[in-house]
């Protein structure tokens, strides 16, 4: 700070700015300009963003009306429908696998058993019940058969001495009549005679009883041996069932890693194998609905199917649709019958083809291009003099070479055929040639 007298000689004051405040001075005034300019920069390219683009180099072609061999590109998968999933119908734990992934097998083969402690101790315990009453049924068949043996030789000696009592009982009446026997004499005769009577009565009335009772208790008793052998066969029917095994034949697709554990606990319908016949493989295709009209089964196909070309034929056509999995239409489902002479289809393989449809006249068609893609299948810029406006058009087949235009376009018009990917946002181009 320095002092200098003024006009009327009194002192001023001035102030000398340092170097290093005269530097800073500077540096803020260049960011003010730069933020000014960035503000300007992006106000234009926000205010012009929708509107236009100038475009210096494109490739364009021209909307013909002409004849379209049509063809559409399929894909999908290998398929099995022949194929289940073996459960295990009973709880038990890891014992033995016979088999590997990928092994062929057949119906009689066991594929892995499983222990079911339960299960075997029940088995032993009915058979020990069913010998015990077998033993038991036998014991009873000749206890009642002696039984009714005694009553029948009872009855026999009743009724000699009942013969013998009623000729006593003829005598002593007689002897009574002459006056040779006394009248208790008959009297004594005459009851011993009933009571022989109702002593053989009685003997038969038991005898029918044992008969009967013999029959009920036989009957009980093979009863509870028939529930044994049923408990039996059930039981051995379970442990059969903890041999694993297959209803078709086939390949084996899955194993479960739980029966690599030797006595590892299995629940109860865990899924152990996967068994397909791959001989029933099929090739599950995806077709817009729009162009299943045009095929037919027993149609001829030419598949890829992974690194393999494979003959097929149409098996069936599907007679529902879906939305499409590209989500840009509607679609069916293709079952074609593959040959497979030259070995079987892996399960999950894709597979592509060319379907032909036929012929169709008078067809507007472009070519091929990049603008199909980048225009997302729905733009197109068409050209009208020394500009390209933004159109909306609906495609139909998209061939090898050329792609169906079905609405949007007129036969004629002019289209930009290179790549959208860096003007795609703007509703209009200024087409400049350099």
């Amino acid at each position: 700070m320095s002092s200098l007298p003024n006009e009327k000689g009194s002192i001023v004051q001035v102030g000398i700015k340092p170097p290093g405040q005269k530097k800073q001075m500077v540096v803020t005034l260049i960011v003010l300009v730069v933020i000014v300019a960035a503000g300007a920069a992006a106000w234009f390219l926000l205010t012009s963003s929708g509107d236009s683009y100038t475009l210096r180099d494109w490739d364009s072609a021209i909307v013909n009306l002409g004849t379209y061999d049509e063809s559409i590109q399929a894909s999908g998968t290998v398929e099995i429908p022949r194929q289940v999933d073996l459960p295990n119908q009973t709880e038990g734990y890891a014992e033995t696998v016979l088999v590997s992934e990928g092994d062929s097998i057949t119906p009689a083969d066991v594929l892995a058993s499983l222990e079911i402690p339960s299960l075997e101790e029940d088995l032993e315990d009915y058979i020990l019940d069913l010998e015990t009453e077998r033993l038991s049924l036998n014991q009873s068949r000749v206890e009642y058969e002696y039984q009714i043996l005694d009553l029948e030789t009872d009855i026999e000696r009743l009724n000699d001495d009942l013969i013998e009592a009623e000729l006593e009982v003829t005598k002593k009446e007689q002897l009574v009549s002459i006056n040779a026997s006394r009248q208790s004499d008959l009297e004594t005769a005459q009851d011993t005679l009933e009571d022989l009577r109702e002593s053989l009565a009685d003997t038969r009335i038991n005898l029918k009883k044992q008969q009967e009772l013999k029959e009920l208790t036989l009957q009980s008793k093979e009863a509870s041996i028939r529930q044994l052998e049923a408990r039996i066969t059930r039981t051995e029917e379970e442990l059969d069932d903890a041999n694993i095994k297959s209803p078709i034949a086939g390949d084996v697709l899955y194993i479960n890693d739980a029966l690599s554990v030797p006595g590892g606990l299995i629940e109860q319908n865990t899924t152990l194998f996967t068994i397909a016949d791959r001989s029933s493989a099929v090739i599950e295709l995806e077709v817009y609905e729009q162009y299943a009209p045009y095929l037919s089964e027993g149609q001829e196909l030419l598949l890829t199917v992974g690194d393999s070309t494979v003959i097929g034929v149409i098996e069936s056509i599907g007679q529902f649709a879906q939305t499409s999995s590209d989500g840009l239409g509607a679609s069916v489902t293709i079952t074609v019958k593959p040959d497979q002479s030259e070995g079987y289809l892996t399960p999950g393989t894709t597979a592509v083809t060319d379907m032909s449809l036929g012929e169709r006249e008078n067809v507007m068609v472009l070519p091929r291009g990049s603008w199909l893609t980048t225009g997302s299948q729905k733009w197109v810029y068409l050209i009208e003099g020394d500009t390209a406006i933004k159109t909306k058009v609906t495609l139909g087949d998209i061939g090898d070479s050329l792609v169906e235009v079905i609405s949007g376009l007129e036969p004629g018009d002019e289209i930009i055929t290179s790549g959208y990917q860096n003007f795609i946002e703007y509703t209009s181009l200024e087409l400049k040639e350099e």
